[in-house]
């Protein structure tokens, strides 16, 4: 189907927005300049007719156009049929090439659409397989450091055991020591008291000497060991 040349631009370039900004500025410019000119604030048009000169301006305009418009219709030089169709078709093939464009265009954005669906649906299974790996080898190293843990407080205890064991030792032999430095000192005190006691027996006897009887004259005196105690005689046993 045809259409006017005058729907879509075959180039593809979009009209000059700056264009359209300069025409309306522009136009508003003619606008304040001639209400400036009604109200006397231009002295230099004050002798202008601007009621004639817009009818002028029109009367111009009109006669422009119909110039035109009869140069277009009888003074142009006529194309063939052949070459209007030629045109007529290579616009047509423009049209749609651009028509085909547009098509492949909304078929593109679904695509691409889709394409970027499965991209964030792949970037958050990979970020969710890194979290993963990550979350246990922060459990394992968390094991780990429990199980150093327990080993370290396991060897402080067997420590602690046998610090303990020697320190019990080290006891028993203080006080083993202790009891055998009582035990020769208690010998030494009474081997000590033996003799005070033979020395002093003695030196009763030297002071207060008694006679003894004539039975027992003949008998033998008796013997005393180192401690002072009296021993049988051989001739009693």
């Amino acid at each position: 189907m045809g259409r006017r040349i005058s729907d879509s631009d075959p180039s593809g370039k979009k009209p000059c927005a700056f264009c359209r900004t300069m025409r309306v500025v522009v136009i508003f410019a003619v606008m304040v300049v001639m209400l400036m000119a009604y109200a006397n604030k231009l002295h230099w048009l004050e002798d202008v007719d601007f009621t004639s000169l817009f009818g002028y301006l029109v009367v111009a305009f009109f006669f422009t156009v119909l110039g035109y418009r009869v140069w277009d219709e009888y003074g142009r030089p006529k194309q063939s049929q052949a070459e209007l169709d030629a045109k007529r078709a290579q616009r047509e093939k423009q049209f749609d090439e651009i028509d085909a464009l547009e098509a492949e265009r909304a078929l593109l954005k679904p695509l691409a659409a889709t394409e970027v669906k499965l991209a964030e649906v792949e970037i958050a299974e990979v970020e969710i397989a890194e979290v993963e790996i990550a979350e246990v080898e922060i459990a394992e190293v968390e094991i780990a450091e429990v199980e150093t843990d327990e080993a370290e407080t396991v060897e402080a205890g067997i420590a602690e055991i046998e610090v303990t064991k020697v320190e019990v030792t080290e006891v028993n032999v203080t006080e083993a020591e202790l009891t055998q430095v009582e035990v020769n000192e208690l010998d030494v005190t009474q081997v000590e008291t033996a003799e005070v006691e033979v020395t002093e027996i003695q030196a009763s006897e030297l002071l207060n000497p008694q006679v003894k009887p004539e039975s027992d004259a003949s008998a033998d005196p008796e013997q005393l060991d180192l401690l002072g105690f009296s021993t049988p005689n051989k001739a009693d046993k």
